[in-house]
């Protein structure tokens, strides 16, 4: 896993990620690669607005087996967040 946490300006960040998983063959889920971003924008120090992207290298992928049924892998999908708004109190 490589992450990077840059402060653009004092109140504009972004951060990303790139992560790489291998093969689990005894559960038949292939190897992949991961890659995440986050736009953030704090106006205000308890106020922020977000754009976040998941997953984004491939539409969907195979992380895991579920406990109950070993025939259906479960996929996890591409998924953006256009826009996520935090307000801390």
């Amino acid at each position: 896993m490589l992450r990077s946490n840059l402060d653009i300006t004092d109140d504009i960040e972004f951060d990303s990620g790139i992560r790489y998983v291998g093969r689990l063959s005894s559960i038949d889920v292939d190897s992949y690669i991961g890659i995440d971003f986050r736009l953030g924008w704090k106006p205000m120090p308890d106020l922020e607005f977000s754009l976040v992207g998941q997953n984004l290298f491939s539409r969907s992928h195979a992380e895991f087996m579920p406990d109950f049924d070993l025939s259906l892998p479960v996929e996890v999908q591409r998924s953006f967040f256009y826009l996520l708004v935090s307000y801390r109190f």
